[in-house]
């Protein structure tokens, strides 16, 4: 049998050792038309890596397994130049990823030559904990995990250092660790629709974060203090929660300029507004 046949066979198995095997030997081999064939109707649409159903797992109508997306990510990162894919698939055209799994979620140690990803959606993906080869892509600018099942925040998110927009909401996320600090050039968090009580006081470190999303928050009582700590924070929300605000309390936000507060905690919302105006002209609210 010669290399390609051998290719073709251990594609077509769900076992992950085989699916790691058919990559490394395609790799090898660097056959232009193999991977022609084997990406043939594979794309990245509007964000989203769909297969072509040559492996189990892999059709477009269904969520990926694991196994089909270390095989698809392995075999785009090792394509040759010459290979006829889909320009969607050229490794210096993927700067945004969306992944859609069933569980198990991995990356292939190849997929470091996505060095052009600077945007990665997990939304919606169930997911308990992050691998750690996300630090895989080192150059990940925006994070996005909305609507997974994590309880705490994965050591390795703070091991991206590069990032500027992290996305937490709509997790049972109940305390936030010390280490996120190491995030010091993040700009964006949101983490609306959490379990939080509190933030940590390290976060005073972050200088560049700008906006924070607290909204929908049923367990936060209080703003955090170490809120009142970041210097470039310019961006409140507090929509939905229970967190009520006076203008003593924004006067101590001196960079805030747009804030999002619960109308309905407020006896006077004009009131409040007319006050915050008068202390704060070019501050925006919703009030």
């Amino acid at each position: 049998m010669n290399v390609a046949a051998r290719v073709w066979e251990l594609i077509a198995s769900p076992d992950p050792a085989a699916s790691a095997q058919a990559v490394e030997l395609a790799a090898a081999l660097q056959d232009p038309a193999l991977f022609s064939a084997l990406l043939r109707g594979c794309k990245i649409a509007e964000g989203t890596l769909r297969g072509n159903g040559l492996m189990p797992g892999g059709s477009w109508s269904e969520r990926m397994s694991a196994t089909t997306l270390r095989t698809l990510l392995g075999l785009i990162a090792e394509a040759p130049d010459d290979a006829a894919i889909d320009p969607s698939l050229r490794r210096a055209a993927i700067t945004t990823l969306r992944v859609e799994v069933r569980e198990g979620l991995d990356f292939p140690a190849s997929a470091r030559r996505l060095s052009a990803l600077s945007r990665l959606n997990l939304r919606g993906n169930g997911l308990t904990e992050l691998p750690d080869s996300l630090a895989f892509f080192p150059a990940l600018a925006h994070l996005e995990l909305p609507q997974n099942k994590l309880s705490a925040l994965p050591a390795v998110v703070t091991r991206l250092s590069g990032l500027r927009i992290l996305d937490l909401s709509f997790n049972p996320l109940a305390v936030l660790p010390a280490h996120i600090a190491r995030l010091s050039r993040l700009e964006v968090l949101t983490l609306s629709q959490t379990e939080l009580t509190d933030l940590p006081p390290q976060m005073a470190a972050m200088e560049s974060l700008a906006s924070l999303d607290l909204s929908r928050c049923p367990s936060l009582r209080a703003l955090p203090p170490v809120v009142y700590e970041l210097p470039a924070l310019a961006h409140l929300s507090l929509r939905s929660s229970r967190v009520r605000l006076r203008p003593a309390d924004v006067a101590r936000l001196p960079a805030l300029r747009r804030l999002e507060l619960n109308r309905g905690l407020y006896r006077d919302p004009p009131a409040l507004r007319a006050a915050l105006k008068a202390q704060r002209p070019e501050l925006a609210t919703n009030l």
